[in-house]
């Protein structure tokens, strides 16, 4: 067989798959609509942070931005995550109790880590079911509001708040379901969300930005839409202790390591503040890093004589896990979100609820 054939035989197996999992999501859809599954409701209020597309849209910062918000305002707040990739994901695992983090990343995720560690005085827990570890938070810590990390496509437990985010680069994948793409479900689903907060909006013309807008207004045009940018705010080091300004990466040589769905992104940020990035070691997403891959990146590092290895806040709490501290040039890449446009919007919708 050539390897057009295998390619285009390829291509229809992973089409058949992604039909397959649009017809089960379908059914289940219609089995909620129809309350022939019942969805499960919380005593708290719950704001759903979710995508349409696979990794790399941004959805760590926009939970930390929301959380931020809601605590400003007197609300005791609890993140719920599922914790991918985590050692036993089945568990139900408290990862911070709003003091002190009380689990090691393996057992809770890098990302309800990361949580955990940026949003000091907030419980975070990682477990599969939303509903049930949303009673524990509720009965553990008296919470009145339930923030979903990545939920929504989890369509058992009743949300007041729909938001998803939208990747500018890659708003709609390439149109395809999973596998056969990165679409986790039709685009046109999107109906089902009351807010857009669009993410990287800096990394693409105007004109682009604008299409964007329309055609999740043409989806949705009741759904709010708001815009915001990444910004970098600084270099720590591995231990998040010592913070360095971001400009002393400007006109150095560097490393751009990352584990993401969107590497792309944060390479762009690097270059963007000026630092000249002399190699890119991508590694797949939720990469749990070895001895012998710092040995390699080390190896390269003096090969090309860059200054620092610049990596992510994510890839740092899982670099944690193996004897990182002697790699003195290893910088972490603190990042942001900043509101450009619709931060009233979005005021108004979680005070509406």
């Amino acid at each position: 067989m050539s390897d057009n054939r295998r390619h285009r035989l390829l291509k229809l197996c992973l089409l058949f798959i992604s039909f397959l999992v649009i017809t089960g999501q379908n059914i289940l859809l219609f089995m909620y609509s129809r309350n022939l599954l019942k969805k499960r409701k919380l005593s708290s209020r719950v704001i759903s942070v979710g995508g349409i597309t696979l990794g790399g849209v941004g959805k760590t910062p926009v939970v930390e931005l929301l959380v931020n918000m809601l605590i400003k305002k007197g609300k005791k707040v609890a993140v719920l995550s599922r914790g991918y990739r985590r050692v036993e994901e089945s568990e139900i695992k408290l990862v911070s109790n709003g003091k002190e983090i009380l689990c090691d990343v393996e057992e809770a995720g890098d990302e309800p880590y990361l949580l955990a560690k940026n949003l000091k005085n907030t419980v975070v827990f990682a477990g599969k079911n939303r509903y049930k570890t949303g009673k524990i938070a509720e009965e553990s810590f008296n919470i009145d509001t339930v923030v979903l990390d990545d939920g929504f496509q989890h369509w058992r437990l009743h949300r007041d708040i729909n938001i998803v985010v939208i990747n500018a680069s890659s708003p709609f994948g390439n149109g395809y379901i999973f596998p056969r793409g990165n679409l986790r479900e039709p685009y046109k689903r999107l109906k089902r969300a009351d807010c857009f907060i669009i993410t990287k909006t800096d990394m693409i013309k105007d004109d682009n930005l604008e299409n964007i807008k329309r055609k999740l207004l043409e989806i949705n045009d009741s759904a709010q839409v708001i815009t915001t940018i990444h910004k970098p705010v600084c270099l720590e080091n591995i231990a998040g202790e010592e913070q360095m300004d971001i400009e002393c990466i400007k006109g150095e040589k560097v490393i751009a390591l990352s584990s993401l769905g969107d590497p792309v992104s944060f390479e762009n940020t690097l270059e963007h503040v000026g630092a000249k990035i002399v190699e890119k070691l991508r590694y797949p997403d939720h990469h749990w890093y070895t001895e012998d891959d710092i040995d390699n990146i080390q190896a390269r590092q003096k090969a090309l004589n860059a200054k620092f290895i610049i990596t992510t806040q994510k890839d740092a709490v899982r670099l944690q896990m193996i004897e990182t501290q002697d790699v003195a040039s290893l910088r972490v890449l603190r990042i942001g979100i900043e509101i450009i446009s619709g931060s009233d919007r979005l005021e108004k919708l979680i005070n509406a609820v």
